[in-house]
């Protein structure tokens, strides 16, 4: 139980965020386990029913922590409540599908999923298949694997010109919270002036969605 308790503590060590919380959430275990450890050994009759509860306590913290970190962080509740359903991807896809392939600062597979750009790859050694009709949602994967969405990261504007020109990309997405939460933020959206001001790019579409905006631009050859 020492060792746990010490390793517990260093791991602390590495934490960024919310760290009084986790704290006094590893500390109300650690002392359960020491109650529950205390009674085990003095073959007290009321174990048992310290033992369940507290495996419903931990039971009951594990779901706090999870519904707590959903809701404050950028997880499923947290974007929902900010963003919208999936973050309003889906309006997002429909205005940059036209003009694929396109680079954007929107990471994961949720936009992705709604751009069709999720690469299956059961068969390495094939370049491409079929799916059979009956697949649920076949239409929103990718299986000719050529790339729809890229979100390469860059330091220099002319880094990121010779990329887009490399992918043949002619498209640029940019997403810009305007959320008052600094924790629901999208890459290079501080550096929204000198997209503005790039003379490869051109805005073409500005479109306001909820806590965000949304730029599209055009490379200009």
């Amino acid at each position: 139980m020492s060792a746990a308790a010490v390793f517990v503590a260093m791991g602390m060590l590495f934490e960024t965020d919310y760290i009084i919380f986790k704290v006094a959430i590893n500390g109300v275990i650690f002392a359960g386990l020491i109650v529950v450890y205390f009674y085990d050994q003095n073959k007290s009759k009321v174990r048992d029913q310290l033992k369940t509860g507290f495996l419903l306590l931990f039971g009951l913290l594990s779901f706090a922590v999870s519904l707590s970190v959903s809701y404050l962080r950028p997880g499923q509740i947290g974007i929902f409540k900010e963003w919208g359903y999936c973050a309003e991807y889906d309006k997002i896809a429909a205005a940059a599908q036209e003009n694929i392939p396109i680079w954007s600062n929107i990471e994961g597979e949720l936009f992705q999923f709604f751009m069709r750009d999720l690469d299956i790859d059961f068969y390495p050694d094939r370049k491409m298949f079929t799916l059979k009709p009956w697949v649920p949602k076949s239409r929103m994967l990718n299986g000719d694997f050529e790339n729809k969405v890229f979100s390469f990261g860059f330091e220099l504007f002319e880094q990121f010109h010779d990329r887009l020109n490399k992918e043949q990309i002619q498209t640029v997405v940019l997403v810009v919270s305007t959320s008052d939460d600094s924790e629901f933020q999208f890459p290079y959206q501080q550096r929204l002036d000198e997209f503005n001001h790039m003379d490869f790019l051109s805005l073409k579409n500005r479109i306001e969605m909820k806590n965000k905006i949304v730029y599209i631009y055009q490379l200009v050859n």
